[in-house]
């Protein structure tokens, strides 16, 4: 995939010891992944969640994808998650529904106790507040 390729050339451009994960792609290429600092240790994951990208039948949505994550220096235990939610392709008021229920999705696969970040492209126009 892109992700792969990019995530593969970040890794040897930096000269640090990134660890790189990607998700799975769609058919268009496109996946999500994380570059991991050394001063972070991997914990568990990485988790995909694909029903994140199987909503309404619209193609090549992108899976969520997790690392729960341990800071070598603080001993702080994190959750990080990345999306790479539904494009404003077709207009924002008509694929924000596709975002709110991917979001929607997420958060019951996460659950209450997750503790962490989820970080990514959400594709929002946070000013607008006509979208659900």
């Amino acid at each position: 995939s892109w992700t792969n390729a990019m995530v593969q050339y970040m890794q040897q451009a930096t000269g640090l010891n990134y660890l790189g994960f990607t998700s799975t792609a769609n058919t268009r290429k496109q996946a999500v992944g994380f570059l991991v600092h050394p001063r972070l240790e991997v914990l568990k994951g990485p988790i995909e969640y694909s029903q994140v990208a199987s909503v309404q039948g619209v193609p090549d949505l992108r899976p969520a994808y997790r690392l729960d994550l341990r800071d070598r220096t603080t001993g702080a235990e994190f959750s990080a998650t990345v999306v790479h939610l539904k494009s404003m392709r077709g207009g924002p008021l008509a694929t924000s529904a596709i975002r709110y229920k991917q979001l929607d999705i997420l958060q019951k696969l996460l659950g209450p106790k997750y503790s962490g970040f989820v970080v990514g492209d959400l594709n929002w126009i946070l000013t607008d507040k006509s979208l659900k």
